[in-house]
């Protein structure tokens, strides 16, 4: 027998599901940003009132924290293929009945008020997902995680400044009755290339193991029995609580008060964000490389350390130059941690500890906002964001010291018998 014939086949490999998820994602994303700015608007403009539009704006952040803690398990038991394709498909139908009523039996502020929160109740289990599915078409296609999970992220903080800019354009251009259709038009897209795509076989529907709420707890129960996953999610609860005012909070503070100057605010915002597009682009070209753990230590120092130069109030461009740093930094640890969890989570669990991660970090961040102002008034913005920095370096070097994190450079996948063996 010839040693040709004794060969193994090669896996085949296919990476078009892998790119029709990421294009998928892409253009949800965006559909999400001109969400973002398109319902807020149309309430103004057709209501003429901006506390509709503030009720409004709130309806659809509310169910994010219920559907993060409960509906996890909800596309774990569908399937993540279909999940996506669901969440869609019905988050599409709920942006498009806004203008259809409006144009046609008339929408009262309820029902708007309704599809809103269907919308975004629908909105988070497509995320966690296509978030679910990444490992799965990454091995498909022989991709690195590290490598898919970066190029996501960099789509993410594309996307998010993107969708508001074109929401803008295409309201002026078009109007916006005519945008909230196109942004329908996003998530049927997305559902599409998602459907025709993604191979049935890649993740087939989870199987129902008991009681729903049972399996809800199982998911948290993993999440924190497991030392690593726990100590990553806690660092990244403080790392939101802290970081989370910079934008809405005390960047608006500190162009007031160092610059005086509306135009050095949005030039810091929009590098900031320029600058965590640039650190998943850099983390995705690079990361499979990279020693975990002293990557993350490294990026939680890149966002700290800036922070203290802030404190002396440079000019203009050293402050923009700063934030472009922290941008880097931040964009570097959201895909690490992800990677992490993708190859540490099995696949039936995927979603709900995706989902219990979120709600940690939704409502970590919500705190840290609410925070942030009294705590400027109290003790001043200098002070605050001296606070900030040392906080972050002390994330930093719990990433340095805690022996969990030495557990990132080699995440083997939780079996069954390990998920029983804590306790669930």
């Amino acid at each position: 027998m010839s040693a040709a014939s004794t060969m193994l086949p090669t896996p085949t490999v296919n990476r078009l599901p892998f790119l029709a998820l990421f294009t998928a994602n892409a253009v949800s994303l965006v559909g999400n940003g001109i969400t973002a700015l398109a319902i807020p608007w149309f309430v103004l403009q057709t209501t003429g009132s901006a506390s509709q539009m503030g009720i409004t704006a709130a309806a659809g952040l509310i169910p994010y924290i219920l559907v993060s803690v409960l509906g996890g398990t909800a596309v774990d038991r569908l399937g993540h293929k279909r999940a996506s394709v669901a969440a869609d498909l019905a988050s599409g139908l709920t942006v498009a009945a806004i203008p259809l009523l409006y144009q046609t039996v008339g929408l009262p502020f309820w029902t708007l008020l309704l599809l809103v929160f269907l919308g975004a109740l629908l909105d988070a289990p497509g995320n966690a997902a296509r978030t679910s599915l990444v490992p799965d078409l990454a091995a498909l296609g022989r991709i690195p995680l590290e490598r898919a999970n970066g190029a996501s992220q960099a789509t993410s903080s594309l996307a998010a400044l993107i969708g508001p800019a074109l929401a803008g354009v295409l309201i002026a251009a078009l109007g916006t009755s005519t945008v909230l259709w196109i942004d329908a038009g996003t998530f049927a897209f997305s559902a599409l290339a998602v459907a025709l795509a993604v191979p049935s076989g890649v993740r087939l529907a989870g199987e129902e193991r008991g009681r729903y709420l049972d399996e809800v707890r199982e998911g948290w129960r993993l999440l924190w029995s497991d030392r690593l996953l726990r100590a990553i999610t806690l660092t990244a609860a403080v790392a939101n609580a802290v970081g989370a005012p910079l934008v809405t909070v005390i960047l608006p503070v500190y162009a007031e008060r160092a610059f005086a100057d509306v135009q050095a605010l949005g030039t810091m915002v929009a590098t900031f964000g320029g600058g965590s597009l640039a650190g998943a682009v850099l983390y995705s070209i690079a990361g499979h490389r990279l020693p975990r753990r002293r990557t993350q230590a490294a990026a939680f120092t890149l966002v700290a350390l800036p922070h203290w130069l802030l404190i002396v109030q440079p000019s203009v461009a050293v402050a923009t130059g700063a934030l472009l740093v922290i941008g880097i930094g931040a964009g570097i640890v959201n895909p690490l941690i992800m990677t992490v969890f993708q190859e540490r989570v099995p696949a039936e669990y995927r979603a709900r500890v995706f989902g219990a991660v979120l709600a940690v970090a939704m409502i970590a961040a919500p705190l840290g906002v609410l925070v942030a102002g009294p705590l400027i008034e109290a003790v001043g913005l200098t002070s605050v964001i001296a606070g900030i920095a040392g906080l972050m370096l002390l994330v930093a070097l719990s990433t340095a010291v805690n022996p969990a994190f030495h557990e990132m450079e080699a995440t083997p996948m939780l079996q069954r018998q390990d998920i029983t063996e804590v306790g669930l």
